[in-house]
């Protein structure tokens, strides 16, 4: 069985779609992960319906243990993979390297990227 015909069966089990719940999810995350400010999808999800897979970013306060948000993050996302079969990842991004867009995977989460 190829992953295209896996998430479409996940997908037809759950009855919830990669769509269903976003502003619920990016909720869930900015009270779960610690210092988690706003969540922003990126990647292809943003222009496109169907994607391989959703990619979120949260932007924390500066100083937040990233590696504790990534935990926290970690159970809810693979709770909503699992349900829509589709995978989701999130990753932190602090505030400070927001404002100076440290890296180009920053510039591209700011850039292109819609805040849910």
């Amino acid at each position: 069985m190829n992953f295209r015909v896996k998430d479409d069966t996940a997908r037809l089990t759950s009855g919830k779609s990669w769509q269903d719940g976003l502003a619920q999810l990016a909720l869930d995350l900015c009270r779960a992960v610690p210092g988690g400010e706003r969540v922003v999808l990126h990647g292809s999800a943003v222009h496109g319906a169907d994607p391989g897979d959703v990619d979120l970013a949260i932007i924390v306060r500066d100083g937040t243990d990233r590696f504790e948000a990534v935990r926290t993050i970690a159970g809810l996302l693979a709770d909503r993979s699992v349900a829509t079969g589709v995978l989701h990842t999130c990753f932190p991004i602090e505030q400070e390297a927001c404002s100076f867009k440290a890296s180009q995977y920053v510039r591209n989460v700011l850039t292109d990227g819609r805040e849910l």
